[in-house]
């Protein structure tokens, strides 16, 4: 697998994946150097989602609080020309400064009309457009994780992996000089010992974590159809397991963007932002997005989602006489349901295809007296994840894997 992705060759810029529609259209920066720009662009944004200028220090936990004023005030108005410029520099300048790296605006000649694209560049020659992973979490209906982009971000910088295929990691990774990428892709090939060797070390890897998880993750109750195999007999079973653990992917693209991380020479299997996968592996104590086909007047998704959320919560949310009421085809959805012979009534936001995490908060206030709550974090910048935990396992997982989840 890993040979026969060396051989792709053919490198998409950036540019042309956000061809014609455009989130920065009609901005222009007033420098070009944009550092100049930087307090200015931050106390517009301090002002627009109301947030004492003194929290937004340019650190990654400051953006806990721009998520939650990006909710508050509401993702689609911050797509808007009067918020999400200075959004997108905020998010650059937490990535820019952990990273020490630059500001550099780059010309977008792909559009109807060119658009100055913001950058953050580093001395290994990485850089990233923070602008669309930050489109990408207000635009796709999906729980808005503004710290996560400046993560990813901060990942990729200060990686020193670069992929002969930039499209399996979409944005994460781009090559500093896009045009040099496609003239010169052919100079210094990889050998076949090269691929030979790269493939052995990040199947190692790969199978490392693989074993590592699950023997993990069965002492907190997950996992049980492993709870039989002693540790010798899961390295036994590691041909059949890893198939079964691949069988969950959507695509076989979406497998192979995942096991390119193990080739990574930076790569830590102690960061935990992998773990998702693992844990969405298992369906009897977890759900992920990909289990949502469509949501939309006709097909009763809000019905099945709080089914399977009932199946995952170790027995504290029970809800029956499940109702999911649409008064057109794109808004105004209601959901009712009866727990512990009490009617409640849900309104979730209309997001297109997706489901609305956020009413997750209601159902947390429903189940406050068990010691259990319902759990969210995201698939790097895949599907979002729930799981039902007590704080003391939430607590030791972010503790012992570096797992990182919602802060509601």
């Amino acid at each position: 697998m890993f040979e026969a992705l060396q051989k792709k060759k053919s490198f998409i810029p950036h540019s042309q994946t956000l061809k014609i529609l455009h989130p920065l259209n009609g901005w222009q920066p007033e420098s070009k150097e944009l550092i100049e720009e930087v307090p200015k662009l931050v106390e517009h944004l301090a002002v627009k989602l109301n947030i004492p200028l003194a929290e937004l220090d340019k650190t990654l936990p400051s953006l806990n609080r721009v998520e939650k004023s990006v909710r508050q005030k509401g993702r689609r108005k911050c797509l808007s020309l009067e918020i999400f410029p200075s959004l997108v520099i905020y998010v650059g300048e937490v990535i820019r400064q952990a990273t020490n790296g630059s500001w550099e605006l780059r010309l977008n000649n792909d559009c109807d009309v060119a658009i100055w694209e913001p950058w953050i560049i580093v001395n290994n020659g990485n850089a990233v457009p923070p602008h669309a992973k930050v489109y990408e979490q207000l635009s796709e209906g999906k729980t808005c994780y503004i710290r996560n982009v400046a993560e990813s971000g901060i990942r990729s910088l200060s990686s020193s992996f670069k992929p002969s295929d930039p499209q399996i990691f979409a944005l994460d990774i781009i090559c500093r000089d896009p045009q040099r990428e496609v003239l010169d892709n052919s100079n210094f090939p990889p050998t076949k010992e090269d691929d030979d060797l790269a493939f052995l070390e990040a199947e190692s890897k790969f199978i490392a974590w693989l074993i590592d998880g699950i023997k993990y993750y069965r002492t907190l109750g997950l996992f049980n159809k492993y709870i039989h195999l002693s540790d010798g007999e899961l390295t036994e079973q590691i041909k059949i397991i890893r198939a079964d653990f691949r069988s969950q992917f959507l695509t076989e693209r979406d497998f192979n963007s995942v096991y390119l991380e193990f080739a990574d020479p930076m790569f830590d299997s102690t960061m935990g932002h992998l773990d998702p996968y693992l844990l969405r592996w298992d369906t009897s104590r977890t759900w992920s997005e990909t289990e949502v086909d469509s949501v939309g007047r006709n097909n009763q998704e809000y019905v099945r989602v709080f089914e399977r959320w009932s199946e995952i919560s170790r027995g504290s949310f029970l809800p029956q006489e499940l109702k999911e009421t649409w008064e057109t085809d794109s808004e105004s959805v209601l959901i009712e349901f009866t727990v512990n012979g009490i009617r409640h009534r849900i309104e979730p936001e209309y997001y297109e295809e997706h489901i609305d995490l956020e009413i997750l908060i209601e159902i947390n206030r429903l189940i406050a007296e068990t010691s259990y709550r319902f759990e969210v974090c995201q698939v790097l910048t895949d599907n979002t994840l729930v799981i039902l935990l007590t704080l003391a396992e939430k607590q030791r997982i972010e503790r012992e894997r570096c797992l990182k989840f919602e802060r509601w």
